[in-house]
Order: structure tokens, then C-alpha cells, then sequence
């Protein structure tokens, strides 16, 4: 394995002409990302139905912190991944899938987070049981003033408001799963007297578990369309969603205005809601079931750990 060093990246701004506007000239667009190119002396590919490519491409920064990672598989002979110099994307909502959302997820790579601060970051290529790491510059767009201070402000409010999103689509995938259990066994069970009172207990976890999804991904809204304010207003997993996109991602090293900030703390408080109530249910009327089922042979739920925020620090 033998990784080149790769060329700087330039955070290029491009603010936007509106919708359906097109210019009257164009040229190509200059080298969006960076290029991270290696070689290999032979073929490197996953085994069949993994979740990943079998190369792992990872970019740290200076203090060691994990920003990006990304996965390929790789040709004999010289291979490029490009970064696109963004952060990893939240969790991903492993359900209702738009066919874009699909085809972004593919491969399992996540880059929709946002855009890392100018400085220098460390690249490791690993494959086949080998690993080259070299250095690359992220530069600032040369044509715009420099505003290192707003930068960093609006990377730690887009870094949380990223962990708010991660922490809901969490829950919102594990619940899905325990509800798909529940439901199966409901289906499984039919009238067998053996079950009854844990079937009870079942229909009344489905109904609470199906409440507390409602409350972040309410079903009236259109979640495949961006905007559908017109028909319900977004419910709290949108707002976060929102949030942790376009909200902040769009300021363009201006600092975040005093409305943004406040509908930051207003969904900050609900995401913190949701967890309470979650992780209540997980230790209360979860554990509960499972107790219950098990002893009469019925499918428990797999649960996991109580949920919590990831750090959003730099």
C-alpha cells in the first residue's frame, strides 16, 4: 500500500443565485475536496453482503480527534477517494429511506456533516491489513475576508446540533426495531392462552413505543419533501434536521443570529425531553416486558444502552 500526499483543499464559499437560476457562462468547477490517492499491488474488495467497502479511509485532526471516515474498495493499481472536508454525518434514520437518502448511505459512508475549520489534518489509508497515513491542508476560500472566530462558532453550534440529530434518529431506529418485535409476536401469538397477559403487556409497550416515536417523527408530515410546511409544520426530528443542515451550515462564516440561537436552545431542550422519556421507558416498561416474556418463552427486545449526547466539542 502507498499513499501519495495529497494536494490542499480550499474551502471554496458559493452563495447561491436562487433556484432555477442559470448563468449565461460557465466554466468547470475547481477541485471540490480533497483528493486522496493511493495505490495497491492488487485488487482490495469486501466480501459479499458487508456493509462497507474493504479499504477504510480515515482523516483526524491535530489532536487526534476522529473527523471523517470513509470506505471504498479498490482496483490493483491507483485508486482515488475524494473528502469532501466535512465531518461525519449524524446517525442515520434506518427507515424510510427516500431512494436519495439510499443511494447516499450506500457503501456505508456518511458525509453530510459539516464543513471542518481550515488547518492541517492527518489522512490514513488502510487495506489489506496495511495502513499509510500523510498530512493534508484544508485553506480557507482566498477570496473571502477572513472569519476564523465565526467559523468555529457556527462548527460547535453545527457539531451539537449534529449530536441532537444522532441522538433522535438513535432512538427513533431502536424503537422502530422493538416495535417490529413486538408486532411479530402479537402476529405469532394469535389467541394462545399461554400468552395472554404477555401479549397485553405487548400491546401496551407497542402503544406507548408508538406515542413517543409520534412525539420526534410525527406521522402526518412528509418526510421525503423538503419543505412541507404548508400542509403541517416540521415536528421535532425536521427541526433538528434542519438544524443540523441547512440552519447552520448556511451562514457562511457570519456568526450565528440571536433567532437561530434561540431556536437552537428550544430543540435542544426537547431533544433533552425525548432522552429522559426514552431512557425511562427503557428502564421501566421495557424491562418489564422482557422479564415477562422470557419467563414464558416469548421474544424479548434487544435494547441497548440508555441514550446520551455525544460530546460536540472541537
Amino acid at each position: 500500500l502507498h499513499l501519495f500526499t495529497p494536494r490542499a483543499g480550499t474551502e471554496f464559499v458559493r452563495w447561491s443565485r436562487g433556484e432555477g437560476a442559470e448563468p449565461l457562462y460557465t466554466v468547470p468547477d475547481a477541485p471540490d475536496g480533497v483528493f486522496i490517492d493511493y495505490s495497491v499491488p492488487k485488487a482490495v474488495k469486501a466480501a459479499k453482503g458487508a456493509r462497507h467497502g474493504a479499504v477504510t479511509i480515515t482523516v483526524h485532526d491535530q489532536a487526534g480527534h476522529l473527523i471523517a471516515t470513509r470506505y471504498a474498495n479498490a482496483k490493483a493499481g491507483v485508486n482515488r477517494v475524494v473528502w469532501n472536508m466535512r465531518y461525519d454525518g449524524a446517525t442515520r434514520l434506518d427507515f424510510d429511506q427516500s431512494e436519495r437518502e439510499k443511494k447516499a448511505a450506500k457503501g456505508g459512508n456518511n458525509p453530510g456533516g459539516p464543513a471542518v475549520l481550515p488547518g492541517t489534518y492527518q489522512v490514513t489509508v488502510s487495506a489489506g491489513g496495511h495502513s499509510a497515513s500523510e498530512n493534508v491542508q484544508v485553506r480557507a476560500d482566498p477570496n473571502q475576508a477572513p472569519a476564523t472566530a465565526a467559523q468555529k462558532a457556527v462548527l460547535q453550534h453545527a457539531l451539537a446540533a449534529r449530536s441532537g440529530l444522532s441522538a433522535l434518529n438513535d432512538m427513533l431506529n431502536r424503537v422502530t426495531a422493538m416495535r417490529a418485535t413486538l408486532k411479530q409476536f402479537e402476529a405469532a401469538a394469535g389467541d394462545d392462552a399461554r400468552y395472554a397477559d404477555v401479549l397485553a403487556q405487548a400491546k401496551k409497550l407497542d402503544g406507548e413505543l408508538g406515542g413517543f416515536k409520534d412525539s420526534i417523527y410525527a406521522k402526518g408530515v412528509q418526510h421525503d419533501v423538503i419543505e412541507d410546511d404548508l400542509k403541517q409544520l416540521s415536528d421535532l426530528h425536521g427541526g433538528m434536521q434542519g438544524l443540523a443542515g441547512y440552519g447552520f451550515s448556511s451562514l457562511q462564516g457570519q456568526l450565528p443570529p440571536p433567532a437561530l440561537l434561540e431556536l437552537e436552545r428550544e430543540l435542544e431542550a426537547k431533544v433533552g425531553d425525548r432522552i429522559g422519556r426514552f431512557n425511562a421507558l427503557l428502564a421501566g416498561d421495557v424491562v418489564a416486558y422482557n422479564r415477562a416474556a422470557y419467563a414464558v418463552g416469548a421474544p424479548t427486545l434487544m435494547t441497548g444502552q440508555p441514550v446520551k449526547l455525544a460530546p460536540a466539542g472541537l
